[in-house]
Order: structure tokens, then C-alpha cells, then sequence
């Protein structure tokens, strides 16, 4: 099972069993979780731009300085 899921499953129960207080921490597990799937899916897209294997140099040169200014904030 993934993160997500399990993550979710959770959130469920809390529902089922009105358990707010849980629930409100695990709101913390879920944003951070979907944040980093969104990561993730934004980091394909930006190499499939480059043309994924295909990838020139240049292109690769520049998808490691975009990484490099998103992790700097």
C-alpha cells in the first residue's frame, strides 16, 4: 500500500470514528504528502520537456539549474 492510501485510510476512519483530533494531525501527513507527489509530477514534466533519455546536454544543464533555483527558496 502507499503513503497516500494509507495516509487516506486512515483519514477515513477518523470520519467514521468522529475523531477530530486525529484527524487534524493527520491533515499535516496529507498536505505534505500531496505536495510531494505534485514535486514529483512536475519534475517528469519538466524532463520529458527536455526530452526525457533523449535529453541533450544543454537541456539537461538547464533542468539542473531550474531544480537548483526551486530548492533555494
Amino acid at each position: 500500500m502507499d503513503n497516500i492510501k494509507a495516509i487516506y485510510k486512515l483519514v477515513s476512519m477518523c470520519h467514521i470514528e468522529e475523531d477530530w483530533a486525529t484527524l487534524n494531525f493527520l491533515q499535516w501527513f496529507v498536505k505534505e504528502q500531496t505536495g510531494e507527489e505534485n514535486l514529483a509530477i512536475s519534475l517528469l514534466d519538466k524532463i520529458k520537456n527536455a526530452d526525457g533519455e533523449r535529453a541533450t546536454d544543454d537541456a539537461l544543464y538547464v533542468f539542473d539549474k531550474d531544480l537548483e533555483k526551486s530548492h533555494a527558496m
